[in-house]
């Protein structure tokens, strides 16, 4: 799909569905498997079993966009450990963990 790499129909907007077949796959198919193909998309339970949501939005800019700022937020949202700085001559002079 050339518009953004949508995931919902830009008219109706219900969600994207493409075939479970590649394009390699497609091309290799012969053309007797190929009039196959489509008089099994023409049943609608058939077509249903061909089918699979679009996966193609995960190459798009606007969703590496999205998992960037989202891994971002994470990384600022760890907690980082405190450092206390003290003056006590006791707590200077004591090994670390004591």
């Amino acid at each position: 799909m050339l518009n953004g790499h949508k995931m919902n129909c830009p008219r109706c907007e219900e969600r994207l569905t493409e075939l479970k077949l590649s394009y390699l796959d497609y091309v290799n198919m012969s053309l007797p498997e190929r009039d196959q193909l489509v008089h099994a998309c023409e049943d609608d339970s058939r077509l249903k079993s061909l089918s699979t949501t679009y996966r193609m939005y995960k190459y798009s800019k606007w969703y590496r966009k999205l998992k960037e700022s989202e891994r971002l937020a994470v990384e600022q949202s760890a907690i980082t450990p405190s450092i206390v700085f003290t003056t006590d001559p006791q707590t200077l002079n004591s090994p670390v963990g004591a």
